[in-house]
């Protein structure tokens, strides 16, 4: 399954309770589409390899009333047991409306790399056009016997052939080279439209990148661009925590954000120490 982690959830009032927060983390994670997580704890513990006192601790906390959290629901519980008749088996409480904000922001995000993605294209069309405009005026001076001039792509910066991005390599490469990384397990359309748009950004030279033309050597890109990756402990978890919270740890969306890809090439994340 796949869940988003908000930010409020380090803000409220778990903060310093890292037990429940780590516990909270993976019942998002392995949560149905209703919020519902059908599982014991012990089971819980061997799926995501966490001790299990830490899930019991966990899972204790967020059971208890919080008079101060954000929602009063079921006493400001985070989670509540599916049958009062057996100790384990969860709702969480909260699912559905962080649900509905998740969809709202993908949705704005997909519809913001749309519009990126087809702005770009727009403008390729353009570069294009010119191209073959060069390439007409080329053959009409060749015959008329006039010297002909750089054809488009021949150093006057012409069109790029920007190969197909091979979505699944990507995915295959990102969990061979970051294998401690959260898994893909969804490759929804906004995810898509990120890869897409930073394979093809990538892929164009200018006067820092190379760019690539064929996949196999956009393969050799990203393959560096993730081990780059790999030697940053604050991006694979290996931090040490602060303040009772968890480690950060990318994923591949996190990793293919405009922002965050950018921070990452410029060494952001390993001229300091992680905290």
């Amino acid at each position: 399954m796949y869940g988003k982690i908000f930010k409020q959830m380090y803000e409220g009032t778990l903060a310093g309770h890292w037990q429940a927060i780590v516990t909270m983390q993976q019942l998002v994670v392995l949560a149905t589409k209703d919020g519902i997580v059908d599982m014991t704890p012990e089971s819980i513990a061997r799926t995501t390899s966490i001790p299990i006192e830490i899930i019991q601790a966990g899972l204790e906390h967020l059971a208890k009333p919080d008079p101060y959290s954000r929602t009063p629901g079921e006493d400001g519980k985070r989670i509540v047991l599916l049958d009062d008749h057996r100790p384990w088996g969860w709702r969480l409480v909260n699912h559905a409306k962080y649900r509905a904000l998740r969809n709202l922001e993908e949705k704005r995000e997909a519809d913001r790399v749309r519009i990126a993605e087809k702005r770009k294209q727009t403008n390729d069309v353009a570069t294009v056009s010119r191209g073959v405009a060069d390439v007409a005026h080329t053959d009409a001076d060749a015959k008329a016997g006039k010297a002909s001039p750089a054809v488009a792509g021949e150093g006057r910066g012409g069109a790029a052939t920007v190969p197909d991005c091979p979505h699944q390599k990507l995915i295959d490469l990102y969990h061979e080279v970051l294998p401690t990384c959260p898994k893909v397990v969804e490759w929804n359309d906004m995810r898509q439209a990120l890869m897409r748009a930073r394979w093809r950004e990538q892929a164009v030279p200018n006067g820092k990148r190379p760019g690539y033309a064929t996949e196999a050597a956009g393969l050799a890109f990203w393959r560096r661009y993730l081990t780059y990756v790999a030697g940053s402990e604050f991006l694979i978890g290996q931090s040490e925590p602060t303040q009772g919270r968890a480690p950060f740890v990318a994923d591949l969306e996190w990793l293919i954000r405009p922002k965050n890809f950018a921070k990452v090439v410029e060494g952001r994340y390993h001229q300091r120490k992680a905290a």
